[in-house]
């Protein structure tokens, strides 16, 4: 995310959304992976106070809006945030490791899902991303919003870099002290 000063959109945005107090925040998870057109009881709080002084263009409202219903998701665990393929490689890493050499050779379902993930347009992209952030979450990762929301801002682009990146990200050869944790 290379705009990482205060006064940026996203930066304003992500730290208006860390402001939300319980309630709001459930309401928001409650619409997770649904459009503005289709959510419930949040129009209100995402323009007044998810947007409160967040300038952006009319057709980003759907990608901070999928992102304002997904930040409900983690929990305060301890740790750094990372990137979002990172999170998801972290995860991988860990069933690989548990799995042992078992069956070493068959792939992860978490893999799939990944894969799903990545060539999901931006019709398909709420409903997959709503189910791996809910997971990634779930096993403890903390997410690095901001780049999230950079990412997803950028998914559409004819290069699909976004996706090039996570791909590379997630599937790329293990650092070697990660070689070491997974065998």
């Amino acid at each position: 995310m290379p705009d990482s000063d205060n006064t940026s959109p996203i930066t304003r945005f992500i730290n208006n959304l860390k402001a939300l107090d319980a309630g709001e925040r459930a309401r928001f998870k409650r619409n997770a992976g649904k459009t503005l057109a289709e959510s419930y009881n949040v129009l209100g709080l995402f323009y007044h106070t998810a947007l409160q002084g967040v300038h952006i263009p009319e057709y980003q409202e759907e990608t901070y809006f999928l992102v304002a219903t997904l930040f409900p998701f983690e929990k305060k665990f301890q740790g750094e945030p990372q990137p979002f393929a990172q999170a998801m490689r972290t995860v991988r890493l860990r069933q690989i490791q548990t799995r042992k050499t078992k069956d070493r050779g068959q792939k992860l379902a978490l893999d799939t899902r990944m894969e799903r993930l990545l060539d999901a347009d931006r019709q398909q992209l709420p409903y997959y991303l709503r189910r791996e952030v809910q997971f990634v979450t779930n096993e403890g990762q903390r997410l690095e919003w901001g780049v999230l929301l950079y990412d997803l801002l950028h998914w559409d682009l004819p290069t699909r870099y976004v996706q090039k990146q996570w791909a590379r990200m997630y599937f790329g050869s293990p650092a070697p002290e990660e070689s070491e944790e997974a065998a």
